[in-house]
């Protein structure tokens, strides 16, 4: 089976894993995990790429013409003349250079990432993904496949809008005696350049489905027929003649005369006018050059296409910076072209301008730039197929599943829906409208790269050497500054609501998608600042009034109740599992990381919030002592709790690693609460690898160690919570209960800097008792008890001794700031009426005194110090079974263990039998012991 565990807890882990258990076999014992298992079994490990053929392209035909063709397209010859005369020839430079520094650094920091390692399908997805980790990855592709679709819907509309104009005027408008054309259209131009951008895409649609082979044949012929028509466009403006040209907004004709270089002066400067291609029919440099920046979206072309390359890690930086270098090279000497022989009026009114300004016929222009978008629009719509199957490939969202691919096929499902979208955005706009749109994403999306380049950098991993070398993390962190600067500049509206579109994205994957092992650079950061504040922690040592639990459980016989009852009581401290595999670390070792990752799929399909660690060890004992003796950096370890051992004894087990085989099995079929399938009982591996005489040998070091002991017993299998977690056991009971030690506080309590030996156990019950009180969202109440010892039968010797201790309680509550819903205290009268155990005891000293004839007045109530270990824990268990009616969980000190501690196999057994015996149909209950002797609770500011 093959559970999917949410994201979010595999980040909070910060690990991925497979929780399929089909991925192991066992050789000799161990588990085996080589890939050579796996694809011998029937797993196959192939990776997704190009076809059975293996990729094809080289840098020209895979990366510098599909770049170019997209550079140099619709943009250069519908919009660079209409933008030239709105802002001027200087103003074009500018932002020429602006744009250029831009897509150079882009490109840069591409030829970073994508020589660090071998690239696969999906672009700037897949670079991102597998860099910055699957949510933010693939809310980046998600963005950038619509940002693709958005693009091949531009420029559809480009090639429609240019045979609208070249060819179809509305009926209404041109009469036939001021058009060159015998045709015209009698709807509207909108909707006839919208029916030719949709037959276009369908054409588009159709060569997609038959892959890159056929679109790398038709680049070819395209690219040529363009660059050829760019140069012709060129030539015909430097050669003086004169043509017709058709104002677009005026709806009339009028002629043109080329005369290069006279006009540059006419066309240096800004000479905005009121154009409906602008927002409101106002145009400015912004409005201007957000129409115009499409021109950069192109750069990322050759990355969409690497795993059709033969050698994507040289062919994407060279191609790229070559058709970027020469692109540029084209605008410039185009708008120097245009801006010396053009005259402004010509400018402005005619968009079409670069076209019918060709000499003899126009017709050379219109096919170059005619086959230029078409070969844009089958480029962008092959590119953004690809994200989107890469995606898929991913199993990112399960919404995605139907759009997955064969590997080695063309992605027809993807180019289905990239189609269907790109049709709607065709059908909603024109290409002023589409442009802003395209820009923003378009930038956004190169700003992230950028900033994952940099931040690559900064952090020093060494295992980021891309073969690349020219970069840095300057050259990245200007990069992102520049192309996030522009799109706030351009389009401050549709970039924010990009960037909302990306939390949005980003969140839902944090939440639902599955975990991927593919590294994440947000991981390294949070390594990297958690590293810095340690060492900074190192030195200092933590104050009283900043004292929370950080537990070390130790899996001997843990259940999953205990597990949430320590999820809960650690308030924001740390959380960890530690097991210890007893043996030869030699010949167990196999079963270390898959029970590593066994208990990292129980934490997070339960949502408890824990790090796991296991380790195998010579001795459990010394495996045990070395975890709970870890911890530095500030963040070692004050509170360790030890499961009592459960009804698996240790001498029932054969050895060898058949057991932890096993219990990797169990805890990795543990299946996440799913309300509609009712409830269900957890349960967790029961091995112990402690012996009993270990056990409390344990438990005594422990305590030496000076740390906080909880004995838990009784906390069950859990319960779901509201939010699908696990919850401790009985949480919807209304108390927990604080047993305090028996006459444990002294008159001048909380008064002190520093806490009694005799009353730090007491401060310690009443600490963890009130941090679960907090975490459960206060929804029970504390109950503090208490037995004093007062040997007075009379009421009235009694209700004093009564009052007396709980004043002493109160004042403690108080000074701990806790307010106790009930304070109870018992004498010992009344404990001879709760506990048929003491009663007999206290008979048995009544007997003893008769027998000596002991007429001193003694008191027949017995001393509960003295009291055997057996008759103590049954006598305490008596008590607290008479007030737990409405108990969630128990604090109660931890029956001595003895300055030496149990020595010897019969005194552990009888040790442990004792705590059984107390423990023994009680709620959940936590035995508390501590060696600690700094204060947990402060009283000051």
């Amino acid at each position: 089976m093959s559970e999917k565990v949410p994201l979010l807890f595999g980040r909070r882990a910060g690990v991925a894993f497979d929780t399929s258990i089909d991925n192991y076999a066992f050789e000799d014992g161990c588990l085996d995990t080589s890939e050579d298992y796996r694809h011998n079994h029937g797993r196959s490990t192939k990776k997704r790429g190009g076809g059975g053929d293996g990729p094809k392209l080289g840098t020209i035909s895979g990366c510098t013409i599909p770049v170019l063709q997209n550079i140099i397209g619709i943009v250069l010859f519908l919009r660079l003349p209409w933008a030239l005369g709105q802002v001027g020839l200087i103003a074009v430079i500018v932002a020429f250079v602006i744009g250029q520094l831009m897509s150079v650094l882009t490109v840069l920091s591409l030829s970073a990432l994508v020589t660090n390692g071998k690239t696969q399908a999906g672009g700037i997805y897949f670079i991102v993904s597998r860099t910055l980790g699957p949510a933010f990855g693939g809310g980046m592709g998600f963005l950038y496949w619509g940002g693709y679709t958005v693009a091949v819907a531009f420029y559809a509309l480009g090639l429609g809008t240019l045979c609208q104009q070249t060819f179809l005027p509305p009926c209404s408008s041109f009469q036939s005696e001021t058009s060159d054309s015998a045709l015209c259209s009698p709807i509207d131009e909108r909707w006839t350049a919208t029916l030719i951008a949709s037959a276009v895409l369908f054409v588009g649609f159709i060569i997609s489905l038959c892959g890159a082979s056929s679109k790398s044949t038709v680049d070819k012929v395209f690219f040529t027929v363009q660059m050829l028509s760019t140069v012709y466009a060129v030539a015909s403006l430097v050669v003086p003649h004169t043509f017709h040209a058709y104002s677009t907004s005026a709806a009339e004709a009028f002629n043109v005369t080329t005369a290069f270089p006279d006009m540059f002066e006419e066309n240096l400067f800004p000479d905005f006018t009121s154009d409906k291609s602008c927002p409101d029919s106002h145009c400015s440099f912004q409005s201007v050059a957000a129409i115009l920046f499409p021109m950069f979206t192109g750069i990322m072309q050759g990355a969409n296409l690497s795993v059709d390359m033969k050698n994507p890690n040289r062919s994407i930086p060279m191609g790229t910076l070559a058709a970027v270098n020469s692109a540029a090279l084209t605008y410039l000497v185009v708008a120097i072209a245009l801006a010396g022989s053009l005259p402004r009026a010509a400018l402005h009114g005619d968009q079409n301008i670069l076209i019918n300004s060709a000499m003899y016929s126009v017709y050379p222009v219109f096919i170059g730039v005619a086959f230029s978008a078409a070969s844009s629009t089958l480029g962008n719509l092959y590119g953004a197929s690809k994200v989107l199957d890469a995606m898929a490939q991913d199993e990112l969202l399960g919404v995605l599943k139907p759009f997955k691919g064969r590997i080695g096929r063309a992605p027809r499902a993807a180019v289905a829906l990239t189609w269907v979208l790109a049709q709607a955005t065709v059908c909603a706009g024109k290409i002023d409208d589409v442009a802003p749109i395209l820009t923003s994403i378009f930038l956004l999306a190169w700003a992230v790269l950028n900033l994952t380049c940099a931040i690559l950098t900064s952090l020093g991993t060494p295992n980021f050497r891309p073969r690349w070398k020219y970069f840095s993390k300057r050259t990245a962190a200007c990069g992102f500054a520049i192309s996030f600067g522009i799109a706030l500049f351009l389009d401050w509206r549709n970039t924010l609501v990009g960037i909302m579109l990306l939390s949005v994205l980003t969140t839902y994957l944090v939440l639902f998608a599955p975990a991927q092992d593919w590294g994440s650079v947000s991981r390294e950061l949070m390594f990297y600042q958690i590293r810095k504040y340690a060492v900074q922690l190192g030195g200092e040592k933590q104050h009283a009034k900043f004292w929370r639990p950080s537990i070390l459980v130790l899996a001997e016989s843990p259940t999953p109740g205990l597990l949430a009852f320590c999820n809960k009581v650690k308030k924001g401290g740390l959380l960890v599992i530690g097991h210890v595999v007893p043996g030869d670390p030699i010949a167990v070792h196999c079963v270390v990381g898959p029970l590593q990752q066994g208990w990292q799929h129980f934490l997070h399909a339960t949502r408890i919030e824990a790090l796991t660690q296991v380790a195998a060890s010579p001795t459990a004992l010394g495996g045990y002592q070395l975890m709970a003796g870890m911890g530095s950096l500030g963040m070692a370890f004050n509170t360790v709790v030890l499961p009592m051992p459960g009804r698996a004894r240790l001498e029932d087990f054969p050895g060898g690693v058949g057991q932890y085989r096993k219990a990797a099995r169990e805890l990795l079929e543990t299946q996440t609460f799913r309300r509609k399938a009712g409830p269900k009982t957890l349960t967790l591996p029961d091995i112990p690898a402690l012996t009993s005489t270990e056990w409390c040998e344990c438990l005594h070091d422990l305590i030496a160690m000076r740390k906080n002991v909880l004995v838990a017993a009784n906390h069950g299998s859990g319960s779901e919570g509201r939010n699908g977690g696990l919850m401790p056991d009985l949480s919807d009971k209304k108390f927990i209960d604080v047993w305090l030690p028996p006459d444990t506080l002294e008159s001048d309590v909380g008064g002190r800097s520093r806490a009694s030996s005799r009353e730090t156990l007491s401060y310690l019950v009443v600490q963890l008792g009130e941090t679960l009180r907090m975490a459960m969202n206060h929804r029970h109440g504390i109950r503090i008890f208490q037995v004093v010892q007062s040997y007075s039968l009379d009421a009235v010797g009694q209700q004093v001794a009564v009052d007396e201790a709980s004043i002493l309680i109160n004042e403690f509550a108080d000074a701990c700031r806790v307010i106790p819903k009930q304070v109870t205290v018992f004498t010992l009268a009344d404990l001879k009426e709760r506990s048929a155990t003491y009663r007999q005891a206290c008979d048995e000293r009544a007997h003893k005194n008769s027998v000596n004839h002991d007429s001193t007045g003694r008191s027949d109530l017995a001393n509960i110090r003295k009291l055997k270990k057996h008759a103590l824990a049954r006598t305490r268990k008596e008590l607290m079974k008479s007030t737990t009616a409405d108990t969630m969980q128990l604090f109660v000190s931890l029956l001595d263990l003895g300055p030496g501690g149990a020595k010897g196999t019969t005194a552990a057994d009888e040790y442990i039998h004792e705590l059984a015996t107390m423990t023994k149909g009680l709620p959940p209950v936590s035995l508390v012991a501590t060696g600690a002797t700094e204060a947990i609770i402060s009283d000051g500011l």
